[in-house]
């Protein structure tokens, strides 16, 4: 697949998505239960996910042209093919790798790790058919509709019992929650060059008033929908930067075609990091040095240095699941089983 076919700096954005997701991991799993509290972290999770789910309705704009039932049918049986399918493997492997207990992670929400392609699943297939029914039933309230459904779904994930078995088996709460944040980036494409869309939501000024709310949960403790409003400003002021820079990832820059290729190898990279984290002894020995450090505690240095250590590994990570995921080419049925795609 050439780059050139490709959106530039959405394909950068979404390689800044999945080495967060990486960078998230590596401080969960490789620093967890140590004195160390991550300042970046506390960051990162406030848009990873709901970003990589708004990049996901962002390319979801053709979906909206599908108007017939052999259409949609068409739909499920692509997604089962490169979505469901190679969640299937790829988390029946991890278990099998790790020696975890099946039946414990099947019944919990995050599968392990595994539970974004899963829940990607189910909200593609809920976007069609719900476009489907929109388009066909009330066409002149597809925009509204849309928004509306997707609301009452997000509401309804913050009351679910979190401790449910069907919750736990189907991760109902977290397809509940992201699916508004996959409309929210379908609507957004679809409306990006509306002129009072670009004044409200992309012009300078409000890229700054969005960046300077959306910090809040960041530094104060809110209500869910408070943080959850804050989460989606961020998203679209990350979204607006690599707009801005869209011509930057158009040059063959080292970071850019870094980024771009990460975007490219996403959902490889997603379901290969797992097997190559690592507990980080030697940094958190560091990382903790430098936070009792009264030269460093609370000092913005401390962001930097955190950055620095975690960030070239979770770089050295995604790039070494990029070169395993080439060396699967060399067997076509394993690639499309794992990765969806030769």
């Amino acid at each position: 697949m050439k780059m050139s076919n490709r959106i530039g700096y959405m394909d950068a954005l979404r390689g800044f998505a999945i080495l967060t997701v990486v960078y998230q991991h590596l401080i969960v799993m490789g620093l967890s239960n140590t004195a160390y509290h991550s300042p970046v972290s506390k960051l990162i999770v406030l848009f990873f996910m709901p970003l990589f789910f708004f990049i996901s309705g962002y390319f979801s704009l053709k979906t909206e042209s599908i108007n017939t039932l052999r259409g949609v049918w068409s739909v499920c049986v692509k997604k089962v093919k490169t979505l469901l399918v190679p969640t299937i493997i790829m988390f029946s492997f991890c278990i099998f790798y790790f020696h975890l207990d099946f039946k414990h992670y099947i019944y919990e929400p995050t599968k392990s790790g595994y539970w974004f392609t899963w829940a990607l699943f189910c909200i593609v297939l809920m976007f069609t058919v719900a476009n489907y029914a929109v388009t066909v039933l009330f066409p002149k309230l597809k925009m509204g509709g849309h928004l509306i459904f997707a609301m009452l779904l997000h509401w309804w994930a913050q009351h679910l019992d979190m401790y449910n078995s069907l919750n736990g088996l189907f991760s109902v709460n977290l397809v509940l929650e992201n699916y508004l944040y996959f409309v929210l980036g379908y609507i957004f494409h679809k409306n990006m060059d509306t002129g009072f869309l670009k004044k409200l939501f992309f012009g300078k000024l409000a890229t700054s008033v969005m960046l300077l709310l959306s910090l809040i949960p960041y530094i104060y403790q809110v209500q869910w929908y408070i943080k959850n409003v804050c989460c989606l400003m961020l998203v679209l002021v990350i979204y607006n930067v690599f707009m801005h820079y869209k011509e930057f990832f158009d040059k063959p820059y080292f970071v850019a075609n870094l980024l771009k290729k990460c975007g490219l190898y996403s959902l490889e990279i997603y379901f290969l990091h797992y097997f190559l984290l690592f507990r980080q002894d030697f940094l958190v020995t560091w990382l903790t040095g430098f936070s009792r450090d009264y030269c460093f505690r609370g000092h913005s240095c401390q962001f930097l240095i955190e950055v620095i250590l975690i960030g070239v590994s979770t770089v050295i990570i995604a790039i070494s699941c990029i070169f395993i995921r080439k060396m699967f080419s060399a067997f076509p049925i394993v690639s499309k089983l794992c990765f969806g795609k030769y």
